[in-house]
């Protein structure tokens, strides 16, 4: 499966994924299944202020059994529409039988030249 760019995860993309199952690597040999429930946007988008560099923040909220809690770090995604990427994420909740994770992002997007005078 192939790798994806940090670039490519942007807010569109993974809104769209919501309600799919994605597997994480806990060891060469070890994998759990989260689910991603929830695809939260932090503002409207980039921002139009001149000098100031266009971000986009979003947060992606996963969950999993509690008997697979993981502890926050970085871990390596697959998902069959996206390939292979590595995350950052936190435990936020117990619920049950279930674990919330959050992973924040904070991406610059793609700059577009302004045409030369």
């Amino acid at each position: 499966m192939n790798q994806t760019p940090p670039d490519q995860l942007s807010f569109s993309r993974l809104r769209d994924l919501v309600r799919t199952r994605f597997r994480v690597e806990v060891a060469p040999t070890t994998t759990v299944e989260l689910e991603l429930i929830e695809v939260e946007c932090a503002d409207a988008g980039a921002t139009s202020k001149p000098n100031v560099l266009p971000y986009e923040h979003f947060s992606l909220i996963f969950a999993g059994a509690a008997e697979d809690r993981l502890p926050q770090r970085t871990y390596r995604f697959q998902h069959e529409k996206l390939g292979r990427f590595e995350v950052f994420i936190v435990p936020i909740a117990a619920e049950g039988e279930r674990i919330r994770y959050q992973a924040v992002f904070n991406r610059l997007l793609a700059q577009t030249s302004a045409p030369e005078s």
